[in-house]
């Protein structure tokens, strides 16, 4: 190999290895043995129905009261510096019907297994009253374990217990200010069969400050729901499905050691 060859192959490596993050979707298509050894669960209310998703597929279907239900990745997506200070996620939901406070959350925690008890960023959709009246989006974290930073769109909706919404997210680390991040919370409505429209139902932007164990630390992705109660006698049950997040690209270690095989090759031949 030589010198210019060894050194564009370097530099191509190297640039790939520089893509550590890759886009992780999860359909929940796969049985509950394989969603509980993806996800750490921080209760035992996430049940898993095999029809209850999109389309007739797989899908979570979280009880438990008031019980604030999480589940995040087993595998973590490193840092917001590690994957280019943006992070995305998104997750599909159908509300639950009858007279339920229900809150839908999307984002990423430092600890593995429960947003309610680690530092976190997320955007949520928040329910009040009958069939998610008054419904709102809401941009939350939380720094050193304890209170919350939110702040909530002004704009309402009501959504409908029928159909499929999907929550999507971007938050982007803001290098300059320790703590803070840019977010763009999307919520979209894909229909009765959760494959028709995707028309925007509404969307929130701004900054949030103040999370600075979020801006420095590993993360992982995952939602959760909360619910004041699970609805009246006979009524239809939440269902989570399609939720999307970022972890490592399972290709970086092999491009890691490629780079090195190539930089050995260059040495032996120039010796």
């Amino acid at each position: 190999m030589n010198r210019t060859t060894a050194t564009t192959l370097i530099i191509f490596l190297s640039a790939l290895v520089s893509l550590q993050a890759a886009s992780f979707s999860y359909d929940f298509d796969d049985g509950e043995t394989d969603f509980t050894n993806t996800f750490s669960l921080n209760t035992g209310n996430m049940n898993y129905s095999g029809t209850g998703g999109v389309d007739g597929t797989g899908a979570v279907t979280p009880q438990g009261g008031s019980a604030n239900n999480s589940a995040l990745l087993s595998t973590g997506a490193g840092t917001f510096a590690d994957n280019g200070n943006v992070l995305t996620s998104s997750l599909y939901f159908r509300p639950r019907d009858g007279n339920v406070n229900e809150r839908i959350r999307v984002g990423y925690a430092t600890t593995g297994g429960d947003f309610s008890t680690g530092d976190y960023i997320s955007a949520t959709v928040n329910g009040s009253g009958s069939v998610g009246a008054n419904a709102s989006l809401v941009i939350r974290g939380r720094q050193d374990g304890f209170g919350t930073i939110k702040f909530t769109d002004s704009d309402t909706f009501t959504l409908s217990s029928s159909n499929w919404y999907q929550l999507q997210t971007t938050f982007t680390r803001d290098t300059g200010v320790a703590g803070r991040f840019t977010f763009s919370i999307t919520l979209n409505d894909w229909g009765t069969d959760g494959l028709t429209g995707g028309g925007v139902v509404d969307s929130y932007g701004g900054t949030i400050d103040g999370l600075n164990n979020v801006w420095n630390n590993d993360l992982f992705g995952g939602f959760q729901n909360s619910a004041l109660n699970d609805g009246p006698a006979g009524s239809g049950g939440l269902a989570i499905d399609n939720f999307t997040a970022v972890i490592p690209e399972p290709g970086t270690f092999a491009l890691v050691t490629l780079t090195g095989i190539a930089l050995m090759m260059h040495r032996k031949r120039k010796s």
